[in-house]
């Protein structure tokens, strides 16, 4: 299933302005619409403060593109330790080595 929803901005400094609670609405307003992840592909949105809360909002995981980018440096760069409240793809929820162990 694919939803879609937004916070519109006509250009990147308005996107950098957005107050990140908001997009805690956005999260909210998508719980239950049966996509399995929430992406947020702006680099310029301020989400890091709110990670954990949009995760609870939404039902589910949230992927920024700047978390991405951060996930995909620690796991080329084999670091095992990963940060905490930078929401569950951070906290090494979908890491190959979790899923292993998640399985069994």
């Amino acid at each position: 299933m694919v939803a879609e929803k937004g916070r519109p901005c006509t250009n990147p400094i308005q996107q950098g302005e957005l107050d990140p609670q908001g997009w805690i609405e956005v999260a909210a307003s998508l719980n239950g619409c049966g996509a399995d992840a929430m992406l947020l592909s702006c680099a310029g949105v301020q989400i890091a403060p709110v990670l954990p809360a949009l995760e609870r909002a939404f039902g589910g995981p949230v992927v920024t593109g700047n978390q991405a980018l951060v996930w995909h440096a620690l796991r080329t760069l084999n670091i095992k330790a990963r940060p905490s409240a930078y929401g569950a793809l951070l906290a090494g929820a979908f890491d190959h080595d979790a899923a292993l162990r998640a399985a069994g």
